[in-house]
């Protein structure tokens, strides 16, 4: 794990100043490459080969140069059928591997790979270069691309160190986050910068403007032609390799560990495969909503060396330099008690191990499970009825609704609001899905944003919004269809954005075996009936889990999700923030208009779900702007 950078450009940019924007992201030492108008630079984080693998490395006869960010899991099987090939090797690094697999098949050598990448290669003999990131979107890359200059990094920060793009904020990405929370790619924070997309690369020569090619998509649905025996059978197996291939490395290896069944099976199959020493990390608010309980019972019964993090609320300071290390506004707290996790790990282990990716691939979110309810052939039956029943839910008390939902903390008068446009909307699947998915509505968008930001707003309502509501309202399954743009886009922006950002700020490998290629492909390909069972997802996890993991004491039924619990002494930290950053002085009128804001603030604490969703997204995208000293030209 590691952070690249580098560029193709005849002007004065700095690859040093590139290079100590980013240099948390690989403590253990750097490397530059020129050549003409070509740099590239890297710092290494060394996992694999820590004495011979350093970067930016080159083929025997000197006429390419590789920078490489990542894992590539099956280097040992690739590097063995090199040697057969006839190809010598002077280190035992995947890096090498990468390089030589480069010269064999060129931009072909993708469907070789498994496991999670950004790279870029210089190849002088046609002065090409040549990068690309991974099926899944693991590991981050941006580039920009600005009058014969292209110049790509790890980490945003980088390009503006080195003044390869400038603060200034992008209208239709601040639209994407006031409704998602996060920044759908290929969208950025910022106006001149890009994100690579999953499973594409790009080839750049000379002036010209990168070009980039999809080299992989998800597979199609219900491909296996297995019945459910065989299927769980080849889940298991997948699931056993795919955690064994990700315990790779030459330094000590840990886990994150919740209460819930994807992280205490990463731990538990770690355990079963002889991993030792085990190592094991989890959160703890002080009692309140508590994953500490079952992580230290799952700890104590694999054998591991626990450790609880608490998360003190006079560590909400940290919150705006944790948005400086995502390069970007971002709304969910959960974001402190990562990084709070990934700094007890860094004292302990180089590489962790996380459950991410088990909700995203196997429809375990309460979204996916209550679309497949209101996409049933009965229900859209009945939908003229719900329709007319959602006016008698303003009716219903508050308690009775929280009662029958997932979640540990209140919808109030605003989850309530939500739950009837959610009934009337029953006709349309697409609708709906933009109602889980959105932390503001459309209506509280428009009264937010400022008139800098109004074209971003129609921009993102057109091309993004609109498209995805026609996509899902159109398709064969539209259950099938927000699948899939989950995976494109909240898993690679959200999820795995988050995770990567927070585990290299401290200096350490995340590393997420439930999107293992060969494991993940196959789950993609299951037919909905295998991965959602009596309205609930993740089933083949939970037979394996059932058949798999007996740990005595361990309560049954279904885990809560993973929440930060904001009340109490949390509450007054974020207060705290709301005061700093949310107070009418502090906002700009042409960018977000204080008294809707005000709004927002005032009603929070009457709907602790929503609500307090709504206002840490205004907290970070004010805090964002603040950091970054953002313009908007």
């Amino acid at each position: 794990m590691c952070g690249i950078c580098g560029f193709r450009s005849r002007s004065a940019i700095s690859l040093e100043t590139m290079l100590g924007a980013i240099s948390h992201r690989g403590p253990d030492g750097n490397g530059i490459f020129r050549d003409g108008d070509i740099s590239l630079g890297h710092t290494r984080l060394a996992i694999i080969d820590v004495a011979g693998g350093s970067q930016p490395m080159r083929s025997p006869d000197g006429t390419v140069t590789l920078v490489f960010n990542g894992e590539i899991y099956n280097f040992k099987t690739l590097r063995a059928e090199l040697v057969c090939q006839g190809h010598q090797f002077r280190t035992s690094s995947d890096t090498e591997v990468l390089l030589a697999m480069y010269m064999a098949f060129g931009t072909g050598m993708l469907s070789h790979l498994e496991g999670m990448f950004a790279f870029v290669i210089h190849d002088s003999r046609t002065d090409l270069l040549f990068g690309a990131r991974d099926r899944f979107g693991i590991k981050p890359f941006y580039y920009t691309w600005n009058n014969g200059t292209f110049a790509f990094a790890s980490e945003i920060k980088a390009l503006l160190a080195a003044g390869a793009c400038r603060p200034v904020g992008n209208p239709t990405a601040a639209a994407l986050y006031l409704t998602l929370r996060y920044i759908p790619g290929p969208q950025t924070a910022f106006a001149d910068v890009m994100s690579l997309p999953p499973g594409t690369f790009f080839t750049q020569r000379g002036e010209h403007q990168p070009r980039l090619e999809t080299y992989w998509r998800l597979p199609n649905t219900d491909q296996t032609h297995l019945n459910e025996k065989q299927a769980q059978e080849h889940f298991d197996d997948l699931l056993r390799r795919a955690v064994d291939s990700h315990l790779i490395s030459d330094v000590p290896l840990g886990a994150f560990l919740s209460g819930g069944v994807d992280s205490t099976t990463i731990t538990a199959i770690m355990a079963g495969l002889g991993h030792s020493p085990l190592e094991t990390f989890t959160v703890d608010f002080r009692g309140e909503q508590s994953e500490a309980t079952e992580a230290v019972r799952t700890a104590r019964h694999f054998g591991c060396g626990q450790h609880t993090v608490l998360v003190p609320p006079e560590s909400f300071g940290l919150f705006p330099e944790l948005l400086y290390h995502l390069d970007a506004p971002f709304g969910d707290s959960i974001l402190l008690p990562l990084y709070l996790l990934c700094l007890e790990a860094a004292k302990h282990v180089k590489v962790v191990l996380s459950g991410d990716g088990a909700d995203e691939t196997m429809l375990g979110y309460i979204h996916h499970e209550t679309l497949a309810g209101l996409t049933s052939p009965l229900v859209r039956m009945v939908s003229p009825v719900l329709s007319l029943l959602s006016r008698l839910i303003p009716l219903v008390p508050i308690g009775a609704l929280d009662r029958a939902f997932h979640y540990p903390d209140s919808m109030g008068t605003l989850g309530r609001a939500r739950l009837a446009r959610l009934l009337a909307e029953v006709g349309s699947p697409g609708r709906a899905y933009l109602l889980f998915a959105s932390v503001f509505e459309e209506d509280e968008r428009l009264a937010l944003l400022g008139p800098r930001l109004a074209d971003g707003e129609a921009t993102a309502r057109s091309d993004f919004f609109d498209p995805l509501r026609r996509t899902i309202d159109t398709a064969p399954d539209p259950l099938e269809a927000a699948y899939r743009h989950d995976l494109r886009y909240w898993l690679p922006d959200n999820i795995l954005m988050k995770l990567d950002k927070m585990t290299m700020a401290v200096g350490i490998e995340g590393r997420v075996p439930f999107l293992d290629d060969r494991f993940a492909n196959f789950i993609v390909s299951l037919p909905r009936s295998l991965k959602l069972r009596t309205g609930q997802g993740k089933h083949p996890l939970r037979r394996y889990f059932n058949a798999n993991i007996n740990i005595p004491g361990r309560p049954q039924g279904r885990k809560k999700a993973f929440y930060f619990p904001l009340q109490g002494a949390y509450g007054k930290a974020l207060g705290a923030l709301v005061n700093r950053y949310l107070s009418p002085e502090s906002i700009d009128p042409a960018i977000l208009d204080p008294g809707a804001v005000a709004r927002i603030v005032s009603r929070a604490e009457t709907s602790p779900l929503l609500g307090f969703k709504q206002l840490f997204t205004l907290l970070g995208f004010q805090m964002w702007q603040e950091r970054f000293g953002i313009r908007w030209d």
